[in-house]
């Protein structure tokens, strides 16, 4: 936890609100690619978010 980067999780946070407002439902991984929300793996990247099957 002392690597952690903190601006990331606020930045991939933000990505997913901005991009779930924008469709109006939940988003899904493929939504980031479809819509060029962001890079996902920077979710797996990051250790503190886990994992999302």
């Amino acid at each position: 936890m002392d690597n952690t980067n903190f601006s990331d999780i606020k930045l991939i946070r933000e990505n997913y609100t901005n991009l779930k407002n924008k469709l109006d439902y939940i988003s899904v991984l493929v939504d980031f690619d479809k819509y060029g929300g962001m890079d996902v793996l920077r979710i797996f990247d990051n250790n503190i978010l886990g994992c999302s099957y």
